[in-house]
């Protein structure tokens, strides 16, 4: 007696795959209006899906589907990070020009110049905010979730900065002359 194996449906595994994908994004549209929840729910799809070999078929076009999650979640918190700390770099411009210098604290900027204070989209709080002998410094704490002090340049072996944000610089040390009042209209 001869044995025969059944071919796969090719279409069941389409199918199953199909539905474990859109859970997939499901769960992660659940959670993409809060930064920090959507990293943490894309760590725990990344650990639901297995990385290694002995992956049956239909788990393999999901992995195909869907590459890291973890470092996608990280890269649009990121992106938010950077869009808040640029609303608040140019908010603390416009106080810098109303008031001649920086402010000292980012709570000088609300309500003039902000309606709140922007959140930091790693751990939801303040975005960070720290006044130098050269300007000041606005940061998020970035994916480590480990406030380094602002720090935003690479260090050696690095492929990113720990931290991430602007460093405005009192105009006398940008190295060009910024011209804080409008030329005359006659010109």
């Amino acid at each position: 007696m001869q044995l025969v194996s059944a071919p796969i449906r090719s279409d069941f595994l389409l199918r199953t795959s199909q539905i474990e994908a859109v859970e997939l994004y499901n769960r992660m549209i659940d959670s993409a209006d809060n930064p920090k929840q959507l990293i943490e729910t894309m760590q725990a799809v990344d650990a639901q899906l297995p990385n290694t070999g002995g992956v049956t078929t239909p788990r393999k076009l999901v992995l195909c589907l869907f590459p890291s999650f973890s470092r996608a979640g990280q890269l649009h918190a990121r992106a938010i990070g950077a869009l808040r700390s640029t609303k608040l770099a140019l908010a603390c411009e416009r106080f810098r020009l109303r008031h001649g210098q920086f402010p000292e604290s980012i709570e000088q900027l609300v309500p003039d110049f902000l309606d709140a204070v922007p959140l930091d989209p790693f751990d939801e709080a303040p975005l960070r905010f720290r006044a130098t002998d050269e300007g000041v410094v606005i940061y998020t704490i970035g994916e480590d979730l480990t406030d380094d002090g602002g720090s935003l340049r690479r260090r050696e072996g690095e492929k990113q900065c720990r931290d991430f944000g602007f460093e405005l610089l009192r105009p006398e040390l940008r190295g060009v002359k910024i011209i804080d009042v409008e030329p005359p209209a006659d010109d």
